[in-house]
């Protein structure tokens, strides 16, 4: 308002100039790297999970029991059933679900808990732990579990099912170890695990819900 312009001269007040855009090169446009590498998005979530393990695997070496927030119950696992040998695994189908099959390159969302076989100690009992088959973000053990293997001896899971597997070290973590402090090691070197797996969901499949959460130790 010329009005107003003139009183804010008079008190020796100038008006701000309206910055000039026009004609200034802004650069290039920045593009989501994810519309040329289909993988991207799994990958950063990837990298910002294993971010969250290796913080999380120190408070967790100390647990034998996992916080009742954390855990959970699988059903049918104190149920028996016949137990059916896959590459050196012993693979007990504990409740068959009528989902989908998910294959390589699903995300799919699991409950699961894991054991060591020689001491029965719950290393983690996690709902809701969301990830990527095959790209090795779990152990070998695990994407057998849910995938089956080739020869069709083991089908592959379906939505709603729940196995439980020991399996060996050479499928797990090998001579390698996890969540070790100055008291030792969540998970030892050459250990046998015990894992029970539900298989909850399959992104872009079937609906997932309840929020996501990271494992304790980086899987790789």
């Amino acid at each position: 308002r010329p009005e107003r312009n003139q009183l804010l001269s008079r008190r020796g007040i100038r008006k701000p100039a309206r910055m000039q855009t026009k004609g200034i090169n802004k650069g290039p446009r920045r593009v989501s790297t994810s519309a040329y590498n289909p993988r991207y998005e799994a990958a950063h979530l990837l990298q910002r999970r294993r971010e969250t393990m290796l913080w999380l695997a120190g408070s967790l070496t100390k647990l034998s029991i996992v916080p009742a927030t954390m855990a959970f119950e699988l059903p049918g696992t104190n149920n028996t059933c016949n137990t059916l040998d896959v590459k050196g695994m012993q693979v007990c189908e504990l409740k068959q679900g009528n989902g989908p099959e998910p294959v390589e390159d699903d995300i799919v969302k699991c409950n699961y808990e894991m054991k060591l076989v020689d001491s029965n100690k719950i290393v983690v009992n996690a709902r809701n732990y969301l990830f990527q088959l095959g790209i090795g973000e779990v152990i070998a053990g695990w994407e057998l579990l849910i995938l089956g293997d080739q020869s069709g001896k083991l089908e592959a899971m379906q939505v709603g099912s729940v196995r439980r597997a020991i399996i060996p070290a050479s499928l797990a973590y090998g001579d390698g170890k996890r969540g070790c402090n100055s008291d030792g090691c969540a998970i030892p070197p050459n250990s046998k695990l015990e894992l029970t797996v539900e298989l909850i969901g399959i992104k872009g499949v079937t609906q997932l819900s309840g929020g996501a959460s990271a494992v304790p130790f980086e899987l790789s």
